[in-house]
């Protein structure tokens, strides 16, 4: 899981208050904002669905994200093979991510979540069935995986459009819905390891993956009645610029194209970090399961606490100096890994480095909505998480030959590394605030905010 995606996803946690025309093709006019509806978007009956479907589909994820590879590795003693695993199933997701908004505008966003969520349980229920009829091979179980990964895709896209047709694209609420969501995410991120731990040294691995499928039949029955029924909202001709419009535009202005740069370093050299933990602890901690979910915990739990101070952080700092500061938070504790540390220490690290996820997440949403016209705002999104994605199975592929040839520290010099040029990426770009000719400026936090 990249920075960007898990961080799922690229949801922004402030407040944000636009007003625009049907027919505008300029710029959005955003404000970052100290408030909105006053609770009104908790009350609302479809976000409460959506919350309470996202907190079990989140832990059903972050189970699934530890359970499957420790399987994998426990099952066949390859890093390797454990590493394959995990990059089959983002490639649907990088791959079919830019197509899949437009299999949401044809079904319907309610109808894709239903599918996604409806198919995705049998898949994942198949590993265990196979396994204990003896029946499964490696090329099955990436099959699988794979099958998997075809439903995350347009499940990704048919989550960041639900709220907006919610609240038929008020962003205030809009926004409001999606901080909230991405809590319930981290939360999600905080209790699913450790509870994944827990589960395999009681039930052992296959076992667990059939609790894993039962979260995704849960989320399915209370999509199905908590979301009212409604057509789909078609819009592929709105801007009648065609599929990568959105690619175009953000390859063109200069800004947009170095926040791309970035995803692609951040999903390229952060996904090794978090792949590395079953590996890690079966080498190092003694190969206790419990001990994993705790590392994974950690990371969840520290992104958790910094989605908390998101919203007080944006009220002092621009959008461009906020991001270069969750950037640079997240790169430094890296550097730390190479030394031989405890357990504590390592989750310590863990727990200060991705308190500064959302820090750098938040901004850099708000910076794709405020840079890109209307009318290409999801194109946009959506372009720059797939360029993040396509990223993920190539860094999960190399992750295990790295581990097996070179082992841990070495990996983790290297993510460092990287990560740290991702975090210089952001900091150039917040230091050359001055924006192009032809660009809206970015609007500081009112003094009425500070």
């Amino acid at each position: 899981m990249s920075v960007f995606r898990g961080v799922a996803e690229l949801r922004g946690a402030i407040t944000l208050r636009s007003s625009y025309s049907d027919q505008f093709s300029g710029y959005a006019v955003v404000d970052a904002v100290a408030s909105g509806a006053r609770g009104g978007v908790f009350r609302h009956p479809v976000v409460r669905a959506i919350l309470v479907a996202e907190l079990i589909s989140a832990l059903g994820v972050q189970m699934t994200f530890l359970a499957l590879p420790w399987f994998v590795y426990e099952t066949t003693g390859s890093a390797t093979l454990m590493g394959f695993v995990l990059a089959i199933e983002l490639i649907p997701a990088a791959l079919l991510g830019i197509p899949s908004a437009l299999v949401v505008q044809r079904i319907g966003v309610r109808r894709t979540l239903l599918h996604a969520n409806l198919w995705r349980a049998p898949l994942l229920a198949a590993v265990p069935v196979l396994y204990v009829a003896d029946l499964l091979r490696f090329p099955v179980l990436l099959a699988i995986v794979l099958a998997v990964g075809v439903f995350n895709a347009p499940y990704l896209s048919a989550q960041r459009l639900l709220l907006p047709e919610t609240f038929a694209d008020d962003l205030s609420l809009v926004v409001q819905g999606n901080a909230m969501v991405e809590s319930v995410g981290r939360l999600g991120v905080l209790l699913g390891p450790p509870l994944a731990g827990l589960a395999i040294g009681v039930l052992h691995t296959q076992n667990v993956l059939y609790i894993n499928a039962m979260t995704f039949v849960a989320a399915y029955l209370i999509l199905r009645w908590g979301l009212p029924a409604r057509p789909p909202r078609v819009s592929a001709s709105q801007d009648g610029r065609g599929l990568f419009a959105g690619a175009r535009y953000a390859w063109a202005n200069p800004r947009l194209r170095r926040i791309t740069l970035a995803a692609v370093l951040f999903g390229f050299f952060f996904p090794p970090l978090l792949a590395s933990l079953p590996v890690l602890t079966h080498v190092r901690y003694g190969g206790d399961p419990r001990i994993a979910g705790l590392l994974y915990a950690a990371w969840g739990g520290g992104a958790l606490i910094g989605t908390l101070a998101v919203l007080p952080a944006a009220k002092r700092f621009e959008p461009l100096v906020l991001s270069a500061i969750g950037a640079v938070g997240l790169a430094i504790p890296l550097w730390l890994l190479v030394l031989e540390l405890t357990v504590w220490q390592f989750a310590l690290v863990l727990l200060v480095s991705g308190m500064f996820t959302p820090v750098l997440n938040a901004p850099v949403i708000t910076l794709m909505m405020m840079l890109a016209p209307v009318n290409l705002r999801t194109k946009v999104i959506t372009f720059i998480l797939s360029m993040n994605l396509l990223t993920g199975p190539l860094a999960y592929a190399l992750t295990g030959p790295v581990l097996d040839q070179w082992g841990l520290a070495r990996l983790y010099v290297g993510v460092a590394l990287g990560v740290s040029v991702a975090a210089g990426v952001l900091v150039t770009l917040a230091v050359k605030r001055t924006p192009p000719p032809d660009e809206t400026v970015i609007p500081a936090p009112s003094p009425a905010s500070r």
